[in-house]
């Protein structure tokens, strides 16, 4: 992308900051860039273009994950949300060694799932 020099990251072929810009939530390495999903209502938190460290976006990012894994699972069981997860992070081409932490970002994020999935069933009963 425009404007985006690999100079601008701690360490080449890592995750280390993600633009955000035109709508889209891009993880961006100094490989490629990798389109995570379209968020209008996150993307609305942060300006467009702007690059943001890690660190400030996961937790929004981390809500967009559990926001597809709802939709999308309809009240599966635990191992099927964490199946979920992984499937959402692999349709987007982040699995890489370059990539490491969002896949524990997701994991977590699927755990959060778990939990959250698990008592509603409780609430229905």
């Amino acid at each position: 992308m425009p404007g985006i020099e690999p100079r601008e990251f701690k360490r080449p072929g890592t995750l280390d900051y993600v633009l955000v810009a035109s709508g889209l939530i891009t993880v961006t390495t100094t490989r490629e860039h990798d389109v995570i999903a379209a968020a209008p209502a996150l993307t609305a938190q942060f300006p467009p273009g702007q690059v943001l460290p890690i660190d400030e976006i996961v937790p929004a990012l981390r809500c967009l994950i559990l926001d597809v894994v709802y939709q999308r699972s309809n009240f599966l069981d635990g191992a099927s949300v964490r199946a979920e997860a992984i499937h959402v992070f692999n349709r987007h081409r982040v699995l890489d060694g370059g990539i490491a932490k969002m896949y524990e970002f997701l994991r977590q994020g699927a755990e959060v799932a778990r939990a959250d999935l698990a008592r509603c069933r409780l609430m229905i009963r």
